[in-house]
């Protein structure tokens, strides 16, 4: 955490270039993390089952026609799009229910992956023709990705579909264009500190004295090397240095 794959995916997110190359863009938490195996050999997933995944469906197709509301000037056209979606609530209103003679947590989770599939199929077919772009923000589990692959899972789908994923998990770079973020050297955290703080760019720290030297030190280890919290301290303080003039590492 704190290594700024979010906010570089934001920013991402928000270039208009991209905004312009595709229809919709829609953001996506998965869920949060929880603890699986023993004590020996524990590890980490995303908690999807079908409810949280139906859920993150409901939410992005409510985003797919609010954007299409607002692209369309025409009442009849709304008013169609309004009864879709009411069908595509009561689509994914079903739940899924084991009777008593599948009572094994393996027939459980098959019966959930049965029903996550299918509707996954019908998202397909929502976003049909579209250009879509998919950010799946903190995966814990690399598997759950292809939940979100609405173009493999039936013959209609989007006309082009990437997906940008921030994960702590290790990916096979052979099936994905992969950027690796990891903790900053010092000369990288002092320039990043130095540019929130709002100094040149090509600002020389061999030229601070030793007074300055030792706060940006100091911040930078405080910090862990982390850029995001090198990037928000480094804000605040030009915030605090514009209404001070005497400044100390205790104000930080």
């Amino acid at each position: 955490a704190g290594l700024g794959k979010s906010t570089l995916a934001a920013t991402v997110a928000c270039r208009q270039d991209i905004r312009e190359a595709f229809d919709v863009i829609f953001w996506v938490n998965i869920g949060e993390r929880i603890r699986t195996g023993n004590n020996n050999e524990e590890k980490m997933r995303n908690d999807l089952n079908y409810e949280k995944y139906r859920n993150c469906l409901r939410i992005m197709h409510k985003q797919f026609m609010d954007k299409n509301r607002a692209c369309k000037s025409n009442m009849a056209e709304n008013f169609e799009n309004d009864k879709k979606y009411d069908k595509f609530r009561q689509r994914f209103a079903e739940e899924v229910v084991c009777s008593s003679g599948e009572i094994t947590s393996i027939q459980a989770a098959a019966k959930q992956v049965e029903a996550m599939l299918a509707a996954r199929s019908e998202m397909a077919q929502i976003l049909s023709g579209f250009t879509i772009l998919i950010i799946l923000d903190d995966v814990w589990c690399i598997e759950d990705i292809d939940f979100f692959n609405f173009c493999c899972s039936s013959s209609s789908g989007p006309d082009f579909l990437s997906i940008l994923v921030t994960t702590r998990t290790a990916v096979d770079e052979a099936q994905a264009l992969t950027l690796s973020l990891g903790l900053l050297n010092e000369a990288e955290g002092v320039k990043l500190l130095g540019w929130e703080m709002g100094l040149m760019e090509n600002f020389d720290f061999d030229k601070f004295d030793i007074r300055d030297k030792m706060l940006f030190t100091e911040i930078l280890k405080k910090c862990g090397y982390l850029p995001l919290a090198i990037r928000m301290l480094g804000r605040s303080m030009k915030l605090f240095f514009n209404s001070a003039s005497e400044y100390s590492l205790d104000c930080v």
